[in-house]
């Protein structure tokens, strides 16, 4: 099954709001109505990763 990034997102929202003990349908409905524009950038740091994390 694929899914557009826009349905994940609001799936794991709805999630999120049903773990922090709101209603999982109304934190759905009010993940669909939330801006979905990311931005994404591409970062370069000059350190191994470890140390970055």
């Amino acid at each position: 099954m694929d899914q557009s990034e826009d349905q994940i997102l609001v799936e794991e929202r709805a999630a999120l709001g049903a773990v922090s003990g709101g209603s999982r349908r109304l934190t759905g409905l009010v993940a669909r109505l939330l801006r979905k524009n990311a931005h994404e950038i591409d970062l370069f740091i000059p350190l191994p990763f470890d140390d970055a994390v």
